[in-house]
């Protein structure tokens, strides 16, 4: 059951994914990364 199982976080691989596959700023999304991480 998908409900039960825990989401990994994982937001530089999202980061990736946004700029690679979605056609996102990488400058924009960098910075929201760094926020994010920081």
């Amino acid at each position: 059951n998908l409900s039960s199982k825990k989401i990994a976080r994982t937001p530089i691989i999202d980061a990736v994914h946004a700029i690679l596959y979605e056609g996102k700023n990488p400058k924009k999304i960098f910075k929201k990364l760094t926020d994010k991480l920081d």
